[in-house]
């Protein structure tokens, strides 16, 4: 068995991936969301300690809002205090937390310093450090795990992007390549797709992506990271060598066109993409743009968005989603359980 839940997270970012056999089964919770998603997430979790099973890993994948409220949420609840067994987040007690000036403002960015010095603090009084369950080291490309049958391999961030968080002030800024408008009344075979710009936040290139394997399928799933950091990512951990197969991809970035390169695709053979967003959002995610890349690539694509609503639905209201150049299908996950079956 093995499948994934997309939860509902506004703009932002909830997955949890279970997996295994009988009574042996391993999940992985990746972000939480904005605050409100724990109560959708909190029926799976109880679902989770009934059964006697765990939180294998919790991967929190970078530091903004729409990714940590929701596993803040999901710390101060002392029910799961016991169900967590490993957490991955790099923050600032990795470095020297008080000379790192990184994330000390608000200005229009959805990040909080408070919030995120506050679940640093957290975890560090529910002894998950010295008790070895969160991470001592930096969490970086090239570290690979084994959890049950499964394997992870971490394709970002790398140690540039990490050494730039160290340095984040109140100077930096992040370009809004995502645009301040909907792209969606563009056809897809009308973008201009010679041109890329890349994404330039700081916070989302320390994001950590990775590619799980389980009893033959591979998932890759790339939170807010950069489409360089993680081709760079699959060249030095040789992965794909010999097989560059994906049967999911999720979507760096809330399906941002500054998060999806063709440099990446060229590099993957897939054709089910997942995009977690409700799309209304002030940077105006997702992008249809990248929707045209992939079908550059890839011709017949499979598309699988966790909302269901008229922003989602109105993405290719402009376009023939069937046809002889390009084939597009659109799969909206069931409110009632949000879920991929990747495998029986």
């Amino acid at each position: 068995m093995l499948r994934i839940k997309v939860l509902p997270a506004g703009c932002g970012d909830c997955l949890l991936v279970s997996f295994g056999q009988g009574n042996d089964i391993k999940n992985i919770l990746i972000d939480g969301g904005i605050g409100a998603t724990y109560k959708k997430l909190k029926p799976d979790i109880e679902l989770i300690k009934s059964n006697n099973q765990y939180i294998d890993l919790l991967v929190v994948t970078h530091s903004h809002d729409d990714h940590i409220n929701g596993i803040i949420k999901f710390i101060e609840d002392e029910k799961n205090n016991d169900c967590i067994k490993q957490v991955w987040f790099n923050s600032g007690v990795h470095f020297d937390r008080e000379k790192v000036e990184m994330l000390s403002f608000t200005n229009g960015l959805n990040i909080s310093s408070k919030k995120i010095k506050y679940l640093e603090d957290t975890l560090l009084s529910m002894n998950f450090m010295e008790n070895q369950i969160w991470n001592n080291k930096l969490i970086m490309q090239g570290h690979t795990t084994k959890i049950g049958d499964a394997s992870i391999t971490v394709l970002s961030p790398d140690s540039s992007s990490l050494e730039k968080l160290k340095l984040f002030t109140k100077e930096h800024r992040d370009l809004d390549i995502a645009g301040k408008d909907y792209d969606f009344s563009t056809r897809l075979i009308d973008f201009n797709l010679d041109k890329f710009e890349a994404d330039t936040s700081i916070e989302n290139s320390t994001s950590i992506s990775f590619l799980f394997e389980y009893n033959g399928k591979r998932i890759l799933f790339l939170a807010d990271s950069f489409p360089e950091i993680v081709t760079a990512g699959l060249v030095k951990t040789k992965v794909l060598e010999e097989n560059n197969k994906i049967d999911f991809v999720k979507l760096s970035h809330h399906a941002s066109k500054g998060n999806l390169s063709d440099e990446l695709l060229e590099s993957i053979d897939c054709t089910s993409f997942i995009v977690s967003t409700h799309g209304n959002c002030s940077n105006k995610l997702p992008n249809k743009e990248s929707f045209a890349r992939l079908i550059k690539h890839f011709k017949f694509i499979n598309l699988y968005f966790n909302y269901n609503n008229d922003t989602i639905k109105n993405i290719f209201f402009e376009d023939e989603l069937s046809g002889k150049d390009y084939r597009i299908n659109t799969y909206y996950l069931p409110e009632h359980n949000y879920e991929i079956k990747v495998e029986e």
